[in-house]
């Protein structure tokens, strides 16, 4: 695994530099966070970062707190480490903790959190700001992240500000799903889950921000001018049937990670270009042998590329070769972005797929 913490965590954009420390910071009571990511060796992309008490451990955010009186120091702190080391690879906290002693606010840490990325999004050197967020809940809880699963832009709603600029910023985020999406990559634990599931989970979401980190790097190098689609990790590609959820043709207990997708057919999120090509083909036909077993197959496919799938001119090519091959008694349609449409009708193949091709309105 990559460490983004070299050349690969500095993005030039314009006279920006938006810079990714490849490092975990933990603010969570929960123990089986940082235990996960000690404890995984190999298998962690990131290391945890502990030289700076005031954003390591709830233990010691809750001594500071209680020092201060309040919690402005958090968000001092939490800008200190994105000015000198870069935007936190991943950020853990929990849904609400008790600071009885300090404050009512049972949300302040996840506030504060939600806060500083959102002003630092409105500035111009952090408006590509990305924060990957861990979030533990407790089971009593269930029910409120359930419907924040569906609808994860909706946890704005708990911040209360007067400044009017940031005000404006949070609304536009809640009516935004995109936009929210952008900004923020969210996964939620029930923190009474077996470590053994809380490893499987955390794991297997920081390796995804790896990827999603990797897709806003090319995206802001393409901005730039930069060379940036030539390398990086494969497309995932994934689908819904019924309440089951399949990554890469496999079935898979990660419901979080696809925030809410219809049963409408198969998407495709990442890089998918010359370079990936091969394994992004495999996954999709792995992905849609499953949806022509299922009882929900009605002899079509609809494949969905959005903004979240970067292509190249040359998958034109391959969407004939296996639509043509593998896929030629199946109905194949093929649903893209504005961005995605731009980029397969530029190519000399679109004539061969363009009557299976539409553009998302």
């Amino acid at each position: 695994m990559v460490i983004l913490n070299g050349n690969l965590s500095n993005i030039l954009y314009g006279r920006m530099n938006l810079k990714f420390s490849g490092e975990i910071l933990v603010l969570s009571e929960n123990e089986s966070a940082e235990l996960v990511f000690s404890s995984a060796g190999g298998q962690c992309i990131y290391p945890v970062f502990k030289s700076n008490e005031n954003i390591y451990r709830l233990s010691n955010v809750k001594k500071a707190a209680q020092s201060n009186g309040n919690f402005i120091f958090l968000r001092q702190n939490l800008n200190s480490y994105i000015s000198e080391r870069g935007v936190p690879s991943l950020v853990i906290i929990d849904f609400e903790n008790d600071f009885s002693s300090i404050t009512d606010d049972s949300h302040v840490i996840m506030k504060t959190v939600f806060l500083t990325f959102i002003i630092l999004s409105m500035t111009r050197q952090y408006e590509n700001i990305l924060l990957n967020l861990i979030i533990f809940y407790k089971p009593d809880k269930e029910n409120i992240i359930s419907g924040l699963n569906d609808k994860k832009e909706n946890i704005l709603s708990a911040l209360k500000v007067s400044n009017e600029k940031i005000a404006s910023r949070i609304k536009a985020l809640q009516s935004n799903k995109t936009e929210f999406n952008s900004l923020f990559n969210i996964f939620f634990e029930n923190s009474s889950s077996d470590i053994h599931q809380i490893k499987k989970d955390l794991l297997l979401f920081s390796k995804m921000t790896e990827g999603k980190v990797r897709l806003l790097v090319n995206s802001l190098k393409n901005r730039s001018g930069e060379v940036s689609n030539k390398s990086g990790l494969p497309a995932e590609v994934y689908m819904r049937i019924g309440n089951k959820y399949f990554m890469n043709g496999e079935q898979s207990d990660y419901i979080s990670y696809f925030g809410k997708i219809s049963e409408d057919g198969i998407y495709i999120s990442g890089l998918w270009n010359s370079s990936t090509n091969k394994d992004v083909v495999v996954k999709i036909k792995k992905t849609a042998i499953l949806l022509v077993k299922s009882d929900n197959f009605t002899g079509s496919i609809n494949f969905h590329l959005n903004d979240d799938c970067r292509l190249d001119g040359l998958i034109a090519s391959s969407i004939t070769q296996f639509t043509v091959n593998e896929f030629k008694n199946i109905d194949c349609r093929f649903f893209v972005s504005d961005s995605n449409y731009a980029v397969l009708s530029n190519s000399n193949a679109f004539s061969l797929i363009r009557k299976i091709v539409f553009r998302k309105s």
